[in-house]
């Protein structure tokens, strides 16, 4: 028996003496409680080279059938399911891209018809198509690093492919037929380096946020791939296409709608925009005045507390955890009834 205390005469008082032992395998401090029934937890996690979201899909499958076999009383649930916003974020990805190629094909068929816009539109799947099938050469996954990567890249991809697109259009509208247009590229090489500039600086940030911002060159890397398959894309295979909408636009007649869209687009430009501009080039020393005064409101109204900023922001999310921190001695019953 365990000794407690012990005399110089020899006495001695043993733990059986002032306490009551048992063997357990738990202790009645370590519960844990589910929907308010006693649960046993078991954590699953995957490796490197697994898919997380095939490995959700096998646990799913498991609990299914596990639960036609468990005793009655015993039930089986899958909690705190950290790979299912991975899936979240998959389908962000496509719901965005998806919004993307639908918005600018409808702003290019307004302008250019219908072949015009889908060659051009077509320039964003084409990337990312080619950029998914480079990412294992550089060592990178699909993972939720990855996919914000790949979000910040819709917003970037379309500039290229609207930009030369627009360019042979205006080519062909002064006269250059079709082809020659589309060969005649313009310089869209300083947007691509525009973008390395501004993220690339990012990865160089130290201190706090350069904490935060570790990921960066992970980001870097995806969009610099994204980009340069764009590029190659709108320099190679691009024009050509144009270049043959184009050719075949001029032997068919517009719709109604598209006529009637570039009669109003172009009443609204000489008769309402271009006045505007006449006036602002007029007052040559008022339209920067007010340019800067602008300017000058956007910094003060962050610097005079009218537009609140937070660096780091409290970030929703779909758990909430609460921590009670009682004084050492408690009785576990007033612990319990803390927790109730």
């Amino acid at each position: 028996m365990l000794v407690v205390v012990s005399g110089d005469s020899g006495t001695a008082i043993h733990l059986g003496e002032i306490a009551e032992i048992t063997d357990r395998f738990d202790r009645d401090e370590e519960v844990i409680l589910f929907n308010g029934r006693r649960v046993a937890v078991l954590g699953i996690a995957k490796t490197r080279a697994q898919d997380i979201l095939m490995v959700l899909d096998r646990v799913r499958e498991f609990i299914a059938a596990e639960r036609e076999r468990v005793p009655r009383g015993i039930t089986l649930a899958l909690t705190r399911d950290r790979a299912s916003v991975v899936q979240d974020r998959l389908d962000l990805l496509l719901h965005n891209g998806a919004q993307g190629l639908l918005l600018v094909f409808l702003t290019l068929w307004l302008f250019f018809g219908v072949r015009y816009s889908l060659w051009a539109t077509l320039g964003l799947p084409v990337s990312f198509l080619g950029a998914l099938f480079t990412l294992p050469l550089v060592g990178i996954t699909i993972n939720m690093i990855s996919m914000v990567g790949l979000l910040i890249g819709i917003g970037l991809l379309m500039d290229d492919a609207i930009v030369i697109a627009e360019n042979i259009a205006a080519r062909v509208a002064h006269g250059d037929p079709p082809m020659r247009a589309a060969v005649e590229l313009p310089g869209i090489l300083s947007s691509f380096a525009t973008t390395l500039l501004v993220f690339g600086s990012l990865a160089f940030i130290t201190g706090e946020i350069g904490q935060v911002l570790r990921v960066v060159p992970i980001l870097l890397i995806l969009l610099i791939l994204v980009i340069l398959v764009s590029l190659v894309e709108a320099f190679f295979i691009l024009p050509n296409h144009l270049g043959h909408s184009l050719a075949h636009g001029r032997q068919s007649a517009l719709a109604r709608f598209r006529v009637g869209f570039e009669h109003g687009f172009t009443q609204f430009r000489e008769h309402g925009f271009g006045p505007l501009l006449d006036r602002a080039v007029d007052y040559r020393y008022l339209t920067p005045g007010l340019l800067l005064m602008l300017l000058i409101l956007t910094l003060a109204m962050p610097a005079g507390g009218k537009l609140k900023f937070v660096l780091f922001p409290d970030l929703d999310g779909d758990l909430v955890e609460a921590r009670v921190l009682l004084p050492q001695g408690t009785p576990l019953a007033r612990t319990r009834e803390v927790v109730e």
